[in-house]
């Protein structure tokens, strides 16, 4: 009967420990399980336009210099094929710019230009490109 105690007493006081650290620790466990879920195909789209959600992040100053618009060029027709392609890639943008001119700008599943999109490594090739 006193080990019973003594083993209850014991869980209790694991479970407040417990329950202390997850109230401690809420917000990178929260992290975490976001992380787990980044690539579902159910959350994927949200998780990529809101990475700043999921990961620790500092935003940083673009400077006081001006902003250079794109200009539009004349306005491009995709091929008939390019929705197929957009569809099996689940592509959320694309935009298509030829000698400096913005020739197309379009969005799919539920994003638009306002949005946060994921550029992965194709932000370092064009920053070498343009250097």
């Amino acid at each position: 009967m006193r080990w019973l105690r003594l083993a209850l007493r014991g869980l209790l006081v694991l479970a407040v420990v417990a329950a202390g650290l997850g109230i401690w620790k809420r917000e990178e466990i929260t992290r975490l399980l976001a992380v787990n879920s980044l690539f579902h195909a159910d959350k994927i789209v949200h998780n990529f336009g809101h990475m700043d959600d999921l990961f620790l992040t500092r935003r940083l100053s673009r400077g006081q210099g001006p902003v250079s618009p794109l200009t539009a060029g004349p306005a491009m027709v995709l091929p008939a094929a390019a929705a197929d392609w957009i569809t099996s890639r689940s592509v959320t943008a694309l935009v298509v710019l030829q000698h400096g001119q913005l020739r197309h700008e379009s969005y799919y599943l539920g994003t638009n230009a306002n949005d946060n999109h994921i550029s992965w490594s194709v932000a370092k090739s064009l920053l070498s490109a343009l250097f």
